[in-house]
């Protein structure tokens, strides 16, 4: 098992094999279990490792781990560069969207949100989860000024605009 090789050695031969096992339990074996416990063993291990970041994230997500995905998620963004680069984002907005629609993390997804916005600041999507969330939660202010965003974007395009009296 991944714990005994663990406990068998230690140093970059065993993060190899840790890595080759990994992969082993994904692609052919098809045990997502067992290759997430190996990607974890290699962060024990290594306390960083970029391709155990990508494939605890890749995994808990097919695996519906919702918060294994998200802090996985987190962590390899931390790695990525440009901060605002295209994986960057996607793998943002994912986060966003999982802490509040899988995970009922509201003020958390408001974060994500708030994050992505300050990469992409005229991206349509985050704008208008934005404008979700904070009419859900009556933060009349933030919401005021995602709306004027949202308009003066718009210019030129038929905006929807309704408003709760």
């Amino acid at each position: 098992t991944v714990s005994a090789l663990v406990e068998l050695g230690s140093g970059d031969a065993l993060v190899d094999d840790l890595r080759t096992l990994g992969a082993l339990y994904e692609e052919r074996l098809n045990d997502p279990f067992k290759a997430i416990e190996t990607h974890q063993a290699i962060l024990g291990l290594q306390g960083e490792s970029v391709a155990s970041h990508s494939a605890l994230w890749r995994l808990n997500l097919v695996e519906n781990r919702w918060a294994a995905a998200v802090k996985a998620g987190f962590a390899l963004l931390e790695h990525i560069t440009p901060r605002d680069s295209e994986d960057a984002v996607s793998i943002l907005r994912r986060c966003a969207n999982v802490l509040g629609e899988a995970l009922s993390r509201w003020d958390d997804a408001v974060s994500a949100w708030e994050r992505l916005l300050g990469l992409r600041p005229s991206d349509r999507e985050t704008l208008d989860a934005l404008d979700a969330l904070y009419s859900s939660r009556g933060d009349d202010g933030r919401l005021l000024s995602i709306l004027q965003r949202k308009v003066a974007l718009g210019a030129g395009d038929q905006l929807e605009l309704s408003f709760d009296l």
